[in-house]
């Protein structure tokens, strides 16, 4: 019996040392520890700001956590879950909470890790990166935590991504959970921080199985764009076809009017440069963050197409009235890492006028076919043997430039 036991024992050693190697060849492989950059909001952890109405980020979370009296459910890359539940009342639960805030205050990391270890319910939303928002008080966060008790909100927590600090503050807002999470079965998943030997951020959701991604394909729009199409794009963009003078170079097409200049390049990217004297084409509604990014947002709207989401990575100042709002792709809850660059998207302001933007377009379509992903805990533990413990992993789509992409872990560097 003995022997037997012995023999058992050995083959689980070797099973477990199999799945760490490969776990290994599929980080590197697919280049899982090369640096993720992000984090470029630089707004605070809020300020007051008085008779202001409520106003949120566009961005949707990434990752949701709900725990009730009934049990725990964890929401990562499954987006069209989290957008169900974000759309049917997440939303408004922390928009109410942000609109009611008061006391904001430092906080620990052990209160928010205090709130859910004892707390009786509460929901978690992570934006992935800083999410802009005011009301009573101004400010941005990667991720909310609401605590509730009794239906009623207690509590809000939320984390700036970019300082690095936790706050706190006195909400008031209510809310039933059990009817949102109907038809969803609690799966325990718990946050590295609660877990033992586990070598992660204390905030990161851990699953206790693989996340499920699937293969997309991924295809140039502009290399089938017919002159109808182009036009029409031209227009959506508020350039006057009949003004326009068009004219190709060996990179793609480039189209003037007046002293604005719009390039169609053959790699997909479409580069605008205003004049820096005259009348804007672009204009935002005002110089501030929110602002900013709406009016970002309005023109990526009139080129995106498949199933590739924009998303805010962040707002950076640039000094002098100048800012940046940069975006990437999302692709079913999963960041898209380019080539080429660290964002899909960037545009430049300086106040509220749009001086210049940068596009890669790409026409990303689900297929059928999944990718292989180990679990979290076997990724952090192959982290770990390279060097990398200790730090937030990511699942992230990378995109070299060809028809396909599949996503993999990839260690997170905070700028």
């Amino acid at each position: 019996m003995r022997t037997g036991h012995h023999r058992l024992d050995q083959l689980q050693n070797l099973l477990i040392l199999l799945l760490a190697c490969s776990a290994l060849v599929l980080i590197f492989r697919t280049g899982m520890l090369q640096s993720l950059h992000g984090d470029r909001t630089q707004t605070g952890s809020g300020t007051q700001t008085g008779a202001e109405s409520t106003s949120f980020s566009r961005n949707v979370p990434v990752t949701l956590a709900l725990q009730t009296p009934e049990g725990r459910w964890g929401f990562q890359c499954r987006q069209d879950s989290v957008a169900a539940l974000y759309d049917g009342g997440l939303r408004d639960l922390l928009a109410q909470a942000i609109s009611t805030m008061s006391g904001v205050r430092t906080a620990a990391a052990e209160e928010w890790q205090e709130a859910v270890s004892q707390g009786e319910s509460w929901v978690f939303y992570d934006f992935l990166y800083n999410a802009s928002f005011s009301g009573q008080t101004e400010g941005a966060a990667r991720f909310f935590l609401l605590t509730l008790r009794g239906g009623n909100v207690e509590a809000l927590y939320y984390y700036n991504q970019a300082s690095r600090s936790y706050y706190a503050a006195r909400v008031q807002a209510s809310a039933e959970l059990e009817p949102l999470l109907a038809g969803y079965t609690p799966d325990g998943s718990v946050f590295a921080f609660q877990q033992e030997g586990l070598d992660l951020p204390g905030y990161q959701l851990v699953s206790r199985s693989a996340p499920t991604c699937l293969v997309y394909t991924a295809v140039n729009p502009l290399t089938a764009m017919d002159a109808a199409a182009q036009e029409a794009l031209l227009e959506r963009l508020s350039f006057n076809t009949r003004a326009a003078s068009p004219y190709q170079t060996a990179d793609g097409t480039v189209i003037r009017e007046g002293a604005d200049t719009l390039r169609l390049q053959k790699n997909g990217k479409l580069i605008f440069q205003g004049s820096e004297s005259g009348e804007a084409r672009y204009q935002a509604a005002s110089p501030r963050d929110r602002d900013l990014q709406r009016k970002a947002e309005e023109i990526l709207d009139q080129v995106a197409s498949g199933q590739g989401q924009f998303y805010c990575q962040g707002i950076t100042s640039l000094g002098d009235g100048a800012a940046e709002v940069t975006f990437y792709y999302l692709l079913g809850g999963a960041r898209v890492n380019l080539w080429e660059k660290d964002y899909s998207a960037k545009f430049y302001f300086q106040g509220s006028t749009l001086y210049s933007y940068e596009i890669c377009l790409r026409d990303y379509q689900a297929t059928e076919e999944r990718c292989a992903i180990p679990p979290l805990r076997q990724a952090a533990a192959a982290a770990a043997a390279a060097g990398q413990g200790g730090k937030e992993l990511q699942l992230c789509y990378r995109d070299d430039g060809g028809d396909q992409v599949w996503a993999s872990w990839a260690v997170r560097v905070q700028e």
